[in-house]
Parts: C-alpha cells; structure tokens; sequence
C-alpha cells in the first residue's frame, strides 16, 4: 500500500512552487520531497505540516486542512 499525495501536488501547482523551491524551503533534499510526494516513501504529518507551511499555509489553515483531500492510498502494492 501506496500512499499518493496528489492534493499536495495540486497545492504545489496553485502556489506555483516547485518541488526543488519546496525542498529548499524546508532545508531537504529534492529527492526527499519527490519520494513523499511520489509514495515511494511516507511523509509523517510533520513532514505534511511543514510542507505546507513552506508553501505559505499558516498553522491554524494547514491543521484545519482534511489529510483525505491531501493524500490517498494506492491500493496496487
């Protein structure tokens, strides 16, 4: 079981960020952004918090954010 974060990847795109321009805000790789968003590897929901805050999402808004918008599971593994 795979998760996909394509609610993130939508985010990414409304906000006009890359995945590099992500990863440098949040001081990781851009290998590590591209495997959580990609479900080659789970991200914990401080790694989903702090992706959204360096998108620009303030704590209150990201919190209130449903993980079921951001993620689903790829049942296929």
């Amino acid at each position: 079981m795979k998760l996909k974060y394509n609610g993130l990847k939508a985010l990414l795109v409304r906000k006009e960020i890359t995945q590099s321009e992500l990863a440098d805000r949040m001081n990781v790789h851009r290998n590590t952004v591209a495997s959580w968003l990609n479900g080659q590897r789970s991200a914990n929901v401080e790694d989903i918090l702090a992706m959204l805050q360096a998108m620009g999402y303030e704590s209150e808004e990201a919190l209130n954010m449903r993980l079921g918008d951001l993620m689903r599971v790829d049942e296929e593994e």
